[in-house]
């Protein structure tokens, strides 16, 4: 991730190779294909067909796209119009006939580089557009995502894309080896450098070039029960959501904690509802390799509390569970029935159900956000499960974790959590406050 902070290593570290790559690949191609154009300007046939290629590229794109109605077409279609009308008045001044052949001057290449200056200019514009989105996208994704694979493969392909009606001139280079040692010690210098220097670390703190490593903490309170509601363990501490791939190692120097620091298991998320974290939102992909570290209780004044009031049979094989939560003014409420039970639908949104990621055997998951202001009132909700004839009471109906997020106020941030947090670097930027779990069956 050098390039968080220093964008522009991008070209070094993944243009110029892709670039390199292709002239060393028209270079060896050449000698093989030369052969059966044995003739004075068989190089400029060769270089013609390839350029023949890119076009009939960029037209089977524009063809499925415009298919496709999708109004981005128009930028396949740059890449068809004015590559076209510049190699039309190439043909009308070169090649007007056998007898009247020019040969290629500076005056050639000027023409095809006036005619592709405009989709040139906008495919720049276009990679420009997308690293500006895609940079800060990358710090936030999630340490099981692999950043600097998608920023090259995206590089590699705008690259290829840009250069596609340039590669065949590939064909026609006075000295390409010369260009391929270039481009080659350019970005190998590159890579000792962002290796061995300061160049090479991702995160600034600097005002004119602000790029922080950012940090998810959340001090939690967790309490797992039985199906008959007696508690069956309990315990608290830092939930640290790992946001990006270098995360939580590039701090173990600064945060004595993180020597204790537990990484969540896949065990750990079989067996409770999103791995018995606090998560604000379901988002499975950002649970994929995340740590815990144990730490005092925090102080909470409203706890969040689910509790059954009512249990009636609609019919043989329905049957209605109406609970009430309690808690602070933002809650989550995951829901997931038990194998071969069928949640049919709620006195929520209408009755639409909407199906979350599934948990463990493929068991369907459901999510309820309830956020209200300064009044804080009971959440009453209703389910209607569909049970087999061949249940039995006792057996396992139904998982339900509630959360309940301080996001604000005095119970936001404990003393001793704010004394955490502040241990981290400069460039580190992060965000917590304090939530509780509680994991119940029924």
């Amino acid at each position: 991730m050098s390039w968080y902070s220093r964008p522009w290593l991008i070209l070094f570290l993944y243009m110029c190779p892709t670039v390199c790559t292709v002239v060393a690949v028209f270079t060896f191609a050449l000698p093989r294909q030369k052969k059966y154009f044995q003739f004075s300007d068989g190089v400029w046939v060769i270089e013609s067909l390839y350029f023949e290629v890119s076009r009939l590229f960029w037209s089977i794109f524009t063809l499925v796209m415009t298919f496709a109605k999708l109004k981005s077409s128009f930028f396949c279609m740059m890449w068809v119009l004015f590559p076209s009308i510049g190699r039309s008045i190439q043909d009308r001044i070169y090649e007007k006939s056998p007898a009247k052949r020019r040969s290629r001057d500076v005056w050639w290449m000027m023409i095809l580089m006036g005619f592709l200056l405009i989709p040139l200019v906008l495919n720049m514009y276009l990679i420009l557009t997308t690293f500006a989105m895609f940079i800060p996208i990358m710090s936030r994704a999630g340490s099981g995502l692999n950043p600097d694979l998608i920023i090259g493969y995206k590089a590699a392909g705008m690259t290829l894309a840009t250069i596609s009606f340039l590669c065949p001139l590939a064909m026609v280079i006075q000295k390409p080896k010369n260009v391929i040692s270039t481009l080659y010690l350019v970005t190998f210098a590159t890579v000792i450098a962002v290796c061995t220097t300061r160049l090479g670390f991702p995160y600034s703190s600097s005002p004119s070039n602000f790029a922080p490593q950012r940090a998810l903490v959340i001090h939690t309170d967790r309490e797992f029960y039985y199906k008959d509601g007696t508690l069956q363990s309990s315990d608290s501490g830092y939930f640290m959501v790992n946001l990006d791939r270098n995360s939580p190692s590039i701090l173990s120097g600064w945060i004595p904690e993180l020597s204790s620091a537990e990484e969540i298991t896949y065990k750990d998320c079989q067996d409770n509802l999103y791995c018995g974290m606090p998560v604000y939102y379901p988002a499975a992909s950002l649970l994929k390799v995340n740590h815990w570290i144990p730490a005092p209780k925090p102080k909470l004044y409203k706890t969040v509390d689910l509790q059954l009031v009512h249990q009636d049979s609609m019919s043989v094989d329905v049957r209605r569970v109406l609970f009430r939560v309690t808690g602070p003014d933002h809650m989550g409420i995951f829901i997931s029935p038990a194998m071969g039970i069928r949640l049919i639908t709620w006195s929520l949104a209408q009755g639409e159900l909407l199906q979350g990621p599934e948990w463990k055997h493929g068991r369907p998951t459901y999510y309820i956000f309830y956020s209200q202001g300064k009044d804080l009132e009971p959440l009453d909700f209703w389910l209607d499960l569909e049970v087999p004839r061949s249940h039995y009471d006792g057996n396992e109906m139904l998982d339900i974790a509630v959360t309940g997020h301080h996001i604000h106020g005095s119970q936001m941030k404990s003393t001793q959590f704010k004394m955490f947090l502040e241990q981290f670097p400069g460039w580190s930027y992060p965000v917590g406050w304090t939530a509780a779990y509680k994991a119940f069956k029924f």
